[in-house]
């Protein structure tokens, strides 16, 4: 076998929507089959593969082999590692050590030749406030002790066993070390929003594939001093709730039909106040790790932000 699966594995909120909707579809010019979760037609593939990486297994699906190269976007593999609740409710982060070799076996079994990554990178405290944001109404709210974003940087700037995902050092040395570093692309969101010329080069070159230089800009989620984020639980929310709850490996199989229940609000918007100051705590309880990657990467990331 000769083909080549490129995984995009996060992080989330880092520029993975416009990656999704206006880049990654544009190598099926190039002959490469494309799964992402904002594609009606694959996002059962993608959904597929994150559940292969971290529990064995693929609900009703498996997975087949693709005919030639493809690249499969699945932010929600270190999405997953931020978090996990028993049945009791009891939080409990999936461990990233050892992620690296899981991601691989998981390729593996999509038959592929090769299996290359591509991990997207964002400062430390800003993902931690657009994720804890996002991600309020389907998870945090309902973990004691987690219920405001005070709390949740709390654990970050303590150490926490949720702060091992945001360890980015620790992360890109296991890919690397597991998959060899010349099968491996690190891109920072900072680029994306700064240099996209510089970002989408760095992904054509890494792919084989002529993308254009240019990015819709009303599509990159600029950090842009807003003083909150919001969150509203829809019916579909509602539905992937119970559905966690007692068929948590079952495939509802009319995932692209049920989309427009996102769009039916249950509650109102939840407001997730900007603490610029709590940001910047748990960007520098990164930095020991920040430096680490810099040293990785032989990149200087103090230009970007990240110290």
């Amino acid at each position: 076998m000769n083909n080549v699966l490129y995984l995009h594995i996060g992080y989330p909120k880092t520029g993975a929507t416009a990656l999704q909707r206006h880049i990654f579809p544009r190598l099926r010019e190039c002959g490469f089959a494309y799964a992402g979760y904002n594609e009606p037609g694959s996002h059962a593939t993608a959904r597929a593969f994150g559940m292969l990486v971290h529990t064995g297994q693929s609900a009703n699906m498996m997975p087949q082999p693709f005919p030639g190269n493809a690249l499969v976007s699945c932010e929600g593999v270190l999405a997953d590692c931020f978090k996990d609740f028993d049945d009791a409710g009891r939080f409990h982060p999936r461990p990233v050590s050892g992620l690296a070799e899981k991601v691989l076996a998981a390729a593996a079994r999509f038959g592929t030749g090769e299996a290359r990554v591509i991990i997207t990178l964002r400062r430390q405290g800003e993902l931690s406030h657009s994720l804890y944001a996002q991600s309020y109404t389907h998870y945090f709210r309902r973990v004691p002790g987690l219920r405001s974003f005070r709390e949740y940087a709390r654990r970050l700037i303590d150490g926490d066993a949720l702060a091992a995902a945001y360890d980015y050092a620790s992360v890109v040395s296991d890919f690397l070390d597991t998959f060899g570093r010349e099968r491996v692309l690190v891109l920072f969101h900072e680029d994306l929003v700064s240099d996209p010329r510089g970002f989408l080069g760095q992904l054509a070159a890494f792919t084989g594939c002529a993308l254009s230089d240019r990015l819709p800009a009303e599509n990159v989620r600029l950090v842009n001093g807003r003083a909150r984020a919001t969150q509203t639980a829809s019916l579909l929310d509602i539905l992937s709730r119970l559905k966690r709850r007692l068929a948590p490996h079952a495939t509802l199989g009319i995932g692209g039909y049920l989309r427009f229940l996102r769009h039916i609000p249950v509650r109102g918007s939840v407001l997730i106040e900007r603490q610029p100051e709590l940001e910047q705590q748990v960007l520098a309880s990164c930095r020991d790790s920040n430096n680490r990657l810099a040293t990785l990467l032989g990149r200087d990331l103090s230009t970007l932000g990240y110290y």
